[in-house]
């Protein structure tokens, strides 16, 4: 989850941005699993990407605060802030790469 969330804040590639935030969402898949518990399963369930949504990590962290994985769900809690952050920049990205292609047709 550190390395998609990191890796992908710096990016200026939108398919290597969207390549490095499903790295971090495979950290969110393993924490459901590592949770050993029903609610960890169901989390993922509900992660499915056409039903991602808050709910599931909200599902994810409280799974991960039950059976003791305190520092896991903190660092959930801290990449999926900075998650949001990319997923932001995300419009901002893909316009600048669309930007510069335009450009150069121009000068053709």
């Amino acid at each position: 989850m550190i390395l998609g969330a990191l890796a992908a804040m710096v990016q200026m590639k939108v398919k290597r941005l969207l390549a490095y935030s499903s790295i971090g969402h495979v950290g969110y898949i393993r924490t459901g699993l590592s949770c050993g518990n029903i609610e960890g399963i169901q989390s993922l369930l509900i992660g499915i990407p056409p039903l991602a949504s808050f709910c599931r990590k909200f599902y994810l962290f409280f799974a991960a605060l039950g059976v003791g994985a305190y520092f896991l769900a903190l660092v959930g809690l801290v990449t999926s802030v900075i998650g949001r952050w990319v997923a932001g920049r995300l419009p901002r990205v893909s316009q600048f790469g669309r930007l510069k292609a335009v450009l150069r047709a121009l000068d053709t």
